[in-house]
């Protein structure tokens, strides 16, 4: 599905479009909602897209705000955005960016974050939830936000952020690279997994409990549980990462 509205030309693409994208789709309608808030983001909107995309792989960009992701039984890729901005003219300028190609679609949400009411304690931010079939790849980016993937039966996971928590869980034993600076992370794998585990940290621990081998440590490692049959990189400078059984 094709949307009708032209997706707005930006001076830089991030890395991850540029290395996702090789032609363009346009984003599609917007439904919104306004309402206030008490945090000093007084105004509020809530933006709904739908895609009908045969793609195998989703990815996922924004600067100030959570992602969530959740794998369902289902044949198209839904997008739920919560914008909040000091006033109502800035809600407008936070925009979701969409592109395609045969095998990814990519969307991007962005803040112009020259306009002058962005000071600091006032940022904007759009919070993303994103429902995508079985089967397809993610890959989830944020710089200040948390982070929440819970899939099915997919063959890749990536989640990075700089300023907060990640949280994976797969139903499946796909290869996963989680990055974070500041916050700890938790990825819950079936009990039967075994993966190849590489943890990097400045300060923090690890703890595997629920699969085929427990393992501790209290700084960076590299180990492998049972065959070692999927890959599992973990970094954070901050933090601590934590794979339980799903």
């Amino acid at each position: 599905m094709r949307d009708s509205s032209a997706s707005l030309e930006r001076e830089e693409q991030s890395p991850l479009l540029r290395r996702q994208l090789l032609g363009g789709c346009a984003s599609v309608g917007v439904i919104g909602l306004a309402g206030c808030i008490s945090t000093g983001l007084d105004a509020e909107e809530t933006i709904s897209r739908e895609y009908d995309e045969d793609v195998s792989a989703v990815a996922i960009e924004t600067v100030n705000g959570e992602v969530e992701v959740r794998g369902e039984d289902r044949e198209t890729i839904s997008v739920e955005g919560r914008k909040r901005a000091p006033d109502e003219d800035a809600l407008d300028e936070i925009s979701v960016e969409s592109e395609s190609d045969d095998e990814t679609l990519a969307f991007r949400a962005d803040v112009d974050s020259g306009r002058r009411f962005f000071s600091v304690g006032e940022s904007a931010r759009i919070d993303l939830t994103v429902w995508v079939p079985e089967r397809v790849a993610v890959e989830a980016e944020t710089t200040n936000g948390d982070m929440d993937l819970d899939l099915r039966d997919t063959d890749s996971v990536t989640a990075d952020t700089t300023n907060g928590d990640i949280v994976i869980a797969v139903a499946s034993t796909p290869d996963i690279l989680a990055e974070t600076t500041n916050g700890d992370v938790e990825i819950a794998l079936p009990e039967t997994a075994e993966p190849e585990l590489s943890f990097a940290t400045t300060n923090g621990d690890l703890e595997v409990s629920g699969l085929t081998d427990s393992v501790e440590a209290d700084s960076s490692t590299e180990t492998t549980i049972g065959g070692g049959t999927h890959e599992l990189s973990v970094e954070t400078t901050n933090g601590d990462l934590r794979v339980r059984a799903r």
